[in-house]
């Protein structure tokens, strides 16, 4: 695995991405508020899979991404992990700008892997390791393997309001967060916010022209 944050992406075998992000959308679903964090991503990987044995080649592939995403468990606090990428730099941006990075910063992570979970996760054999929770806190552990290749993935979550939310995510123990907030911090003290959601404007661009 190696992590290039020159391209605002984390890098794994492609066969591996499909886990990455089981959690794209904002709104949580009725059953995700009566389960545990373990049971949410494992109960996620299940609908995940039913859908793509189901509707892959028989709809376009854009309209399949769109049901991934609506479907994906939406317990992915995007605001705390946006916050905690930023660091310091979260407050330089006006309510305004810190909204847009929000919604630019999870367009830029459904543009950069949605593909590889379409793609990947009938293949790969994804296992839950068991979950930790510690008051509002938790981690769920996950094995992802295809054609020899494992990896893990674990997921941070908090209890915010009675939902368990994922706020960072921990890939062969390289968070998602620390590595993305690398990056930010070194093109707002060059370019300022403005400068980050450009960046971002770009980045989403290219890849829906690629």
């Amino acid at each position: 695995m190696r992590v290039r944050s020159a391209e605002m992406q984390v890098h794994l075998p492609s066969s591996l991405l499909c886990a990455l992000l089981l959690f794209l959308v904002s709104s949580v679903p009725v059953w995700a508020e009566t389960l545990t964090p373990e049971q949410i991503v494992s109960k996620a990987v299940d609908e995940i899979r039913k859908t793509v044995a189901e509707k892959k080649g028989s709809i376009p592939d854009e309209k399949l991404d769109e049901e991934l995403r609506g479907i994906m468990a939406p317990v992915f606090d995007f605001r705390e992990m946006s916050r905690r990428c930023l660091g310091i730099n979260w407050k330089k941006g006006t309510p305004e700008e810190r909204k847009e990075f929000v919604d630019l910063f999870s367009e830029m992570l459904a543009g950069n892997y949605l593909k590889q979970i379409r793609d990947n996760v009938q293949e790969s054999t994804i296992k839950m390791l068991g979950e930790s929770i510690r008051e509002n806190k938790a981690i769920v552990r996950t094995s992802v393997s295809h054609e020899g290749t494992e990896a893990s993935i674990d997921y941070r979550m908090r209890n915010k309001k009675g939902d368990w939310k994922v706020y960072d995510v921990i890939i062969e123990n390289i968070g998602l967060v620390t590595n993305y907030r690398s990056e930010f911090t070194g093109i707002v003290r060059k370019e300022g916010f403005s400068g980050l959601l450009a960046r971002l404007k770009e980045k989403i661009k290219k890849k829906a022209e690629s």
